[in-house]
């Protein structure tokens, strides 16, 4: 399915990707943290195990959060060190920038725009002409 997406299509994708690693870096925290919440009480009377079921139960959706994180870290690695090259290959460095901050570190365009010292509508013009260029930098590499 990723093979069959254009070159700038995958810039997206990467983009989409690292928002969805992210979030599942959120919920990691978060099972942690509630699984430290969960602790028994201590009393000399009989008690029901309802905490231990909530333990092992957290403990196993928090490695499957784990083991699900890191295949898509991995792969999000894999994808950005195509992207990473691709960028690289381009001869305007400006366009290089407006690319690597936007798809790679994340930034919006107003702050990519502030960063190379251009207004917003014109640095919007440069990403539609970096892009294009990127489009014909990755189909000629992956030729």
């Amino acid at each position: 399915m990723q093979e069959n997406l254009l070159p700038r299509q995958k810039l997206i994708d990467v983009r989409r990707r690292r928002i969805e690693t992210l979030t599942l870096e959120d919920a990691v925290v978060e099972t942690m943290t509630r699984l430290t919440r969960i602790s028994p009480v201590l009393s000399d009377l009989p008690h029901a195990t309802g905490n231990n079921d909530k333990m092992s139960d957290g403990i196993s959706r928090l490695i499957e959060q784990k083991e699900k994180l890191n295949r898509m870290v991995y792969k999000c690695v894999e994808e950005e060190g195509h992207i990473i090259n691709n960028i690289r290959a381009m001869p305007n460095p400006t366009f290089r920038t407006i690319l690597y901050k936007l798809y790679i570190v994340g930034d919006k365009l107003e702050r990519v725009a502030l960063d190379i010292n251009y207004n917003y509508h014109y640095t919007c013009r440069l990403h539609g002409h970096a892009l294009n260029e990127y489009d014909k930098i990755a189909t000629d590499v992956n030729e």
